[in-house]
């Protein structure tokens, strides 16, 4: 990715050192100034483009039903906004001085890197936060944190076993298959064994 990025960036240079130069002679233009235009031109781009894209993002997270997404969304929303005025900024101010302004086009052109990168970590650690968590049985689990052994035994009372048949199954105590089952309806906020069975037993694999 980071390369695709850079070959993208030294071929804008390479645009950018194109217009400047076939762009006709104007009497009443000073180079600067026409330097300045083409300036202007590239980052009112990057704010309609990456406003087209806030744009996404707020309607997405409108209609989301999942709440951690919606919340990243927004966030991000405004993390790009921040992004965009950062970016014209940096470009806008590019041609203070030779050193300042090879800082600015760093920084112009590497911001978006950077957010591309942290986005890209973020998503992998939370992963499990952008799916619908009620499409599946494993999204159900993942939502009411539920563990291995407690989703063994939730599949057994599906079945419609008994604790004790639950017990002998799993080769463990009948008073764990309790507390396991305890903390089960603590998660899932349910009273008895008919209620968390209506919760699980209609969810698709």
């Amino acid at each position: 990715m980071a390369i695709i990025y850079f070959t993208l960036s030294t071929v804008s240079f390479l645009v950018y050192g194109l217009i400047l130069r076939k762009l006709p002679e104007i009497s009443h233009l000073t180079p600067a100034d026409i330097n300045q235009l083409v300036r202007i031109v590239f980052y009112s781009i990057d704010i309609l483009v990456k406003l087209y894209i806030m744009s996404k993002l707020f309607y997405t997270a409108v209609h989301s039903q999942n709440n951690q997404k919606r919340l990243f969304l927004v966030r991000f929303g405004f993390v790009l906004s921040g992004l965009a005025i950062l970016n014209a900024s940096a470009l806008h101010f590019a041609d203070w001085s030779v050193y300042v302004g090879l800082y600015f086009l760093l920084l112009y052109f590497c911001s978006d890197l950077a957010i591309i990168i942290l986005l890209s970590v973020y998503l992998r650690k939370n992963a499990g936060e952008f799916t619908d968590l009620t499409d599946s049985l494993e999204g159900l689990y993942q939502k009411y944190g539920i563990s291995k052994r407690e989703r063994q035994i939730i599949t057994e009372i599906c079945k419609g076993k008994t604790n004790q048949e639950i017990a002998d199954e799993l080769f463990i105590s009948l008073q764990t298959v309790k507390d396991h089952t305890y903390n089960i309806f603590r998660k899932v906020n349910v009273r008895n064994r008919v209620q968390m069975t209506q919760v699980f037993s209609n969810i698709k694999e």
